[in-house]
């Protein structure tokens, strides 16, 4: 059971920040193994293989805001943020609701790492390090789209049933 808040927001942050590593790290892994200069490869019409990865890449950052939003607890919203005391985070509702909210924001995040993966594949496809960058920069905003913030966990603490 989480004694501060702090105690809560902090791992996310964590986690976040490996997401986002995580993102630059397969644009190094598809520079490395691509074949720089000789040429796209591959088997496929590129601009198709392309378009269908794109597709499935713009429904992943879709569906990252969708489910996040369906699995988000109540939050109440406006308003000054009040100070969360040690009673209404270790209060049984609350850990419920922040397991929810950590849910939330880590298959949102995951949703993000699919478009990072699906230019990895682009990459790897026609060995061209090229390919990942739109993918990889869409991820980046995406991560910092959804970036934890502590108004949520004051949000969702709010709601809460006193």
């Amino acid at each position: 059971m989480p004694r501060r808040p702090q105690d809560v927001w902090l791992p996310m942050l964590a986690i976040h920040a490996a997401f986002m590593a995580s993102a630059i790290l397969y644009g190094v892994i598809a520079y490395l193994l691509s074949d720089a200069g000789a040429g796209a490869k591959g088997g496929g019409d590129r601009a198709l293989v392309l378009g269908v990865l794109g597709g499935a890449a713009a429904i992943a950052a879709i569906a990252s805001f969708v489910v996040r939003a369906r699995v988000m607890p109540a939050r109440r919203r406006g308003g000054a943020p009040a100070p969360i005391s040690l009673e209404q985070l270790t209060a049984a509702p609350a850990a419920g609701a922040v397991a929810r909210l950590r849910s939330a924001l880590v298959v949102g995040w995951a949703l993000c790492e699919g478009v990072a993966l699906l230019g990895l594949v682009a990459a790897f496809w026609f060995r061209d390090a090229a390919l990942y960058a739109p993918f990889g920069a869409g991820t980046l905003g995406l991560l910092l789209a959804q970036a934890p913030r502590p108004y949520l966990l004051t949000e969702v603490v709010a709601a809460l049933p006193r």
